[in-house]
């Protein structure tokens, strides 16, 4: 009977992977987690930034709104992506660059959403959601390279090769 794996939390054994053959999951709570912490962190922190620099409550809630646009974005790409679905390893890379490109559209149609809408469509708005859209990027890449490195069947990559030996 084939081994099961929940979410990635089995670690495979990396001389028995077959990248071709192995199949798994992405941590979804892991990657949820990790864009609502990484849109939030810095809207808050700008939020912060611009009561302290005497800004005005305008600047800090538009950089609290750009910052929960960008949580937003991320958590539509991972929900988007499904990654709580078994998938062949080598697939995986892909999938994950199409949530990338969901993440971008859909920061771009929140940040527009509330440049239009609201009266917080400030340039410091727009740079917190960018900064905010990275960090969340940035957070998610972690999560996905962490979980891929399991796979990996030596610490120097793949084929055991480290990087001294290959200069």
């Amino acid at each position: 009977m084939p081994e099961v794996e929940d979410a990635g939390m089995n670690m495979p054994d990396p001389s028995k992977v077959n990248p071709a053959e192995a199949m798994t999951s992405l941590p979804t709570r892991r990657l949820i987690l990790a864009s609502i912490l990484g849109g939030l962190a810095v809207g808050d922190i700008w939020a912060l930034a611009a009561l302290v620099g005497g800004y005005g409550r305008v600047e800090a809630v538009a950089g609290l709104l750009a910052g929960a646009a960008a949580a937003a974005a991320g958590v539509a790409a991972v929900l988007i992506i499904g990654p709580w679905k078994m998938r062949p390893l080598i697939r995986w890379p892909f999938v994950f660059l199409a949530a990338t490109f969901a993440q971008v559209a859909v920061t771009l149609a929140l940040g527009l959403l509330i440049y239009f809408r609201s009266q917080f469509g400030t340039v410091g708005m727009w740079l917190c959601l960018v900064l905010s859209a990275w960090a969340v990027l940035f957070a998610m890449v972690r999560v996905y390279a962490s979980h891929m490195r399991q796979f990996s069947p030596a610490p120097g990559g793949p084929g055991g090769a480290d990087s001294a030996s290959m200069e």
